[in-house]
């Protein structure tokens, strides 16, 4: 999907929600896969190994993020998904207001009514439910990789020293990762919902004036 950190607007909110989306899609993964490959919970970090220790995360998410990306574009955003959002705001239109839409006047092209939103500044929540679905995205193989590193055989084994706790805590990131799909894809689903909506009242309002 386009997302909103690719776009123009306001240098300071976009800012703010570049930080945002860096520190929770790519900085957490990343800093969570270094630590699978470097015991950095047994190391007293300092300024400058902290420094280096944020620079490696970040990269190494960020080289993770686009894989993911990449691996993912052609489910996250499948014409099924997008015309079923449409179909459910014009549903919902006529149970709100009694009356058909206006089909002619509701955009046909998904890419075309998002960038409407972003040439009006009128994202409003998506850029949020986009950083929360990267997030949730790019933690499922990394909540995988968790539940593996603390099996029997894993890199975490003796970590805990509580075969008690190491079990309950290898279950709940089991249950995590279905739990993540679907909050994924209820985030999806929302984010096309709001896309078409907000293309159409856009377009009623140009009208109006």
């Amino acid at each position: 999907m386009p997302n909103s950190e690719d776009t123009g607007g306001d240098l300071t909110i976009m800012d703010i929600k570049l930080t945002f989306y860096d520190f929770l899609s790519l900085f957490i993964p990343g800093l969570l896969l270094t630590a699978l490959f470097v015991p950095i919970y047994t190391v007293e970090i300092g300024f400058f190994s902290g420094i280096l220790l944020f620079a490696i995360s970040y990269i190494f998410g960020l080289i993770y993020h686009k894989i993911i990306e990449y691996i993912c574009k052609p489910i996250s955003n499948t014409k099924c998904l997008i015309l079923k959002a449409r179909e459910k705001f014009i549903d919902d239109f006529k149970n709100r207001n009694g009356k058909d839409i206006e089909k002619a006047d509701l955009d046909t092209d998904y890419y075309t009514a998002y960038y409407k939103l972003i040439k009006h500044n009128a994202l409003g929540a998506i850029p949020t439910l986009e950083t929360q679905f990267a997030f949730l995205r790019n933690m499922i193989l990394v909540i995988v990789a968790y539940a593996i590193a603390f099996s029997d055989c894993g890199l975490f084994s003796d970590l805990l020293h509580d075969d008690i706790i190491t079990c309950r805590l290898q279950i709940l990131l089991i249950l995590f990762i279905p739990t993540c799909l679907i909050i994924a894809y209820l985030i999806q689903k929302k984010i096309h919902y709001l896309v078409w909506e907000g293309a159409y009242y856009i377009d009623s309002l140009t009208k109006e004036q």
